[in-house]
């Protein structure tokens, strides 16, 4: 579930946007790492902005360890966004800062959840909160 009249941004966020990333406009959703003016990078898996790393207890790790990214400077307008499945996301390490257009809106509930290897239903996070 997204909500569209929260416009501002902010770090630590989770957000649906929409990316032409694979030639068609599909959606997305990722967490705001980076704002206009942040200094971002990934250090060993571990998210690093303006020379802190970022404490991050819903981040999954399953699969090998991303490559480190970085430093980059978040350009006006766009953020910088990371999939919580940090080593298997595919977000703006490799496509790119999103432009801050893209953005649909804030997530705030989870509307369906399955599990990511048996595909099984996980009935007990359906309309829980996004943290």
């Amino acid at each position: 579930m997204v909500h569209k009249a929260v416009t501002t941004r902010q770090r630590g966020e989770v957000v649906a946007f929409e990316s032409t990333v694979t030639g068609v406009r599909t959606p997305f959703v990722g967490r705001v790492i980076g704002l206009h003016g942040d200094r971002v990078a990934m250090r060993r898996g571990v998210a690093v902005v303006n020379d802190d790393m970022l404490v991050e207890p819903y981040v999954a790790r399953p699969g090998p360890a991303p490559e480190d990214f970085g430093p980059a400077t978040v350009p006006p307008r766009r953020l910088f966004v990371l999939g919580d499945n940090r080593n298997t996301a595919r977000d703006s390490r490799i496509w790119g800062f999103l432009p801050e257009q893209d953005v649909i809106g804030r997530v705030n509930l989870i509307y369906f959840s399955q599990e990511p290897v048996t595909r099984a239903i996980r009935w007990e996070r359906i309309g829980q909160p996004v943290r």
